[in-house]
């Protein structure tokens, strides 16, 4: 089974907001795992860890690193541009070799 780590915003301005980026990741997490891969989501697996650790944005972004260097793909969501950590896991993908894949609403597609 393949894997692929779930990139896009968490950061927000307000908890609402944030718990809606979340919503979203965790959306596209199912529709991934139902395509028979094995998805990463951080948002989900470290929701509240900013609020409930003392780990910081620093650690965070090691954390995801780490994944991103392990995974056989990166699906960024929309909007993925307008966050700081996403274009670093963007990055990342391209300096590792990841697959990275774009999602637009109920479809992705790759670019290898």
């Amino acid at each position: 089974m393949k894997t692929v780590y779930i990139s896009g915003a968490y950061t927000a301005d307000n908890v609402f907001e944030r718990d809606l980026n979340v919503k979203r990741a965790n959306e596209e997490a199912i529709k991934w795992a139902e395509d028979g891969w094995a998805p990463y989501c951080p948002h989900t697996q470290s929701r509240n860890w900013e609020n409930d650790s003392k780990l910081s944005y620093d650690d965070f972004l090691a954390i995801d690193k780490e994944w991103i260097k392990r995974v056989d793909a990166i699906a960024m969501l929309p909007g993925w541009q307008a966050s700081n950590g996403a274009r670093k896991e963007h990055q990342w993908a391209i300096d590792f070799g990841v697959p990275r894949y774009y999602c637009y609403l109920e479809q992705w597609e790759g670019l290898e």
